[in-house]
């Protein structure tokens, strides 16, 4: 009997000094230091995450705090990365700061190349409204939405871009063709003259002014031909590398 307990108490106590060890192994998806989603949220939200680091292998974690002590909220992004990734070098995390109304969206390994500025201008539209409206779980939803959608497109070869909007462009641009073509009318019509039709060539010279001696017909004619100056209104600017994000919701 004294053996069987003690038997049992040994194994008792390597299993208790080998729990943390297994728990430090477990990655963690979401930390809702904040108390803003339910559990059931926070149980759907973190099979979502999973599903996208076993289809890519990009860890992302969804985070909230009340508060933070840290230098910057992209500071604190980085020490949960490293603290629940459990060891792994791509991914990103989506941190908000409740206090503060902060948040800030890191990438890092892969996950830092794929967060262009395109990518991230698509995260921050499609999210902060959300969070903004207090709809947190939402937001979190759609952030790994987005995320599942776009490293799709990167691992296809074709990195998401931000679709050009044609209609639009070709609308701006007939507008100000018209709007330039109709200043350039209204210019050359300010500068002619007003005349009357005259039945007769003698009602156009003054009285007395002119004595003619010999008459014939001649017809002179001009033609005037104008263009406007096309104007240089040089080269555009460039846009960051990307990376990461943060702002105020």
């Amino acid at each position: 009997m004294k053996k069987i307990l003690t038997s049992l108490l040994v194994f008792l106590l390597i299993l208790m000094t080998a729990l943390p060890c297994f728990a430090e192994e477990l990655p963690v998806y979401v930390d809702d230091e904040a108390g803003l989603l339910q559990q059931t949220q926070i149980a759907t939200l973190s099979a979502k995450l999973k599903q996208i680091e076993d289809r890519y292998g990009l860890h992302l974690i969804v985070a909230t705090v009340d508060d933070y002590f840290a230098p910057t909220i992209e500071s604190l992004a980085d020490t949960y990365f490293s603290a629940t990734a459990a060891g792994e070098q791509d991914g990103a995390v989506f941190l908000i700061s409740m206090d503060t109304r902060e948040w800030t969206m890191q990438g890092y390994g892969k996950g830092r190349g794929i967060f262009s500025e395109d990518v991230l201008d698509l995260l921050e539209n499609d999210c902060i409204d959300l969070l903004s409206n207090g709809d947190y779980y939402e937001a979190f939803r759609t952030f790994a939405s987005d995320c599942d959608y776009v490293f799709e497109l990167y691992r296809a070869g074709t990195p998401y871009e931000t679709p050009t909007p044609w209609g639009r462009i070709a609308f701006m641009s007939v507008a100000c063709g018209f709007g330039v073509a109709l200043i350039i009318v209204l210019v050359m019509k300010g500068q002619l003259k007003s005349v009357r039709s005259r039945a007769e060539a003698r009602e156009y010279v003054k009285k007395d002014s002119f004595h003619l001696n010999k008459s014939y017909d001649l017809f002179l004619y001009r033609t005037v031909t104008r263009r406007a100056i096309p104007k240089n209104n040089g080269g555009g600017g460039s846009r960051g590398g990307g990376g990461g994000r943060s702002g105020r919701f």
